[in-house]
């Protein structure tokens, strides 16, 4: 997350009343807003590929959102360095679900690598 945390935090407590999920969605439709002229000129047909996968559009949809939430209300309701070291713990998941589900080749060089993340991570949170 790095400087993202810090302003995710200043953003949920710049909003009255304090509320995490305001500036998440306002955050991503930012973000939405700003990237889009970019994907729609880098791809011809992007909404033919969109339209014949919206399934996993919306199931891929849904989980963002909600980690999103998650995310944002832990923000509002801890220190970041510590919300950032756990956050961080996800590099693990996803090193581990790539080698199981996904049979990704040099998973321990992958896996050492997410160690030193999270454990950076920790030492910046004590």
């Amino acid at each position: 997350m790095g400087n993202h945390s810090n302003f995710s935090k200043k953003a949920i407590f710049e909003t009255a009343p304090t509320t995490p999920l305001f500036a998440s969605f306002a955050g991503l439709l930012l973000m939405a807003l700003f990237i889009s002229p970019f994907a729609f000129r880098s791809s011809k047909n992007i909404v033919s590929k969109v339209s014949g996968n919206i399934k996993i559009f919306i199931i891929f949809g849904i989980f963002a959102a909600l980690a999103q939430l998650a995310a944002y209300t832990a923000f509002s309701q801890a220190y970041v360095g510590y919300v950032s070291s756990i956050l961080r713990l996800s590099s693990l998941f996803g090193v581990v679900l790539g080698g199981v589900f996904l049979k990704e080749e040099r998973i321990r060089e992958r896996f050492l690598g997410a160690i030193v993340m999270v454990a950076g991570a920790l030492l910046i949170a004590l």
